[in-house]
């Protein structure tokens, strides 16, 4: 009786053992035919981006311009700048009040001792363009991550 229940044993298990095979067959062959079609969505998306890469730069230019344009013709009107210029236009001045003087004084034969005064007006500037890059960094990083996720969706066979 045992031989038979061992017999009967191995069939169920040889038989569990062909579906098994079969199942891992067909769940390979669903993966290599997924792995295929993602492959080829690679391709159809990337052959895309080249073909588009002209148009594609042309829109990032042209938002570029209009944007630098949109800020001057804001900066242009902000009080505070016109401030800052006039500001600048004296530190200047005053630098070069100082270097005429100093010739002259050179040329008639007298030394007197040079006054170089440092001008750190550009900090302030230098503070602005930093936040300016720093966003500008942080829009473009925004739409190459947005690019990235369509492409992954396009590959994974969503929309894109």
């Amino acid at each position: 009786m045992t031989d038979v229940k061992l017999q009967k044993a191995r069939e169920a298990h040889a038989k569990a053992q062909q579906v098994l095979e079969d199942l891992e067959a067909a769940e390979a062959t669903k993966a290599a035919t997924l792995a295929a079609e993602c492959e080829e969505r690679q391709r159809q998306h990337n052959e895309m981006r080249v073909a588009s890469r002209v148009q594609d730069v042309k829109v990032a230019e042209d938002g570029a311009r209009d944007s630098m344009n949109r800020f001057m013709d804001s900066l242009a009107k902000e009080p505070w700048l016109a401030a800052f210029a006039e500001y600048l236009s004296y530190r200047y001045d005053r630098v070069a009040l100082i270097e005429e003087a100093d010739q002259a004084a050179r040329d008639l034969g007298g030394t007197y001792p040079p006054v170089r005064p440092a001008i750190n007006a550009y900090d302030l500037l230098a503070e602005v363009a930093t936040l300016v890059v720093n966003e500008g960094t942080r829009l473009s990083r925004e739409r190459a991550f947005d690019r990235e996720e369509q492409r992954e969706a396009y590959i994974s066979g969503g929309e894109a």
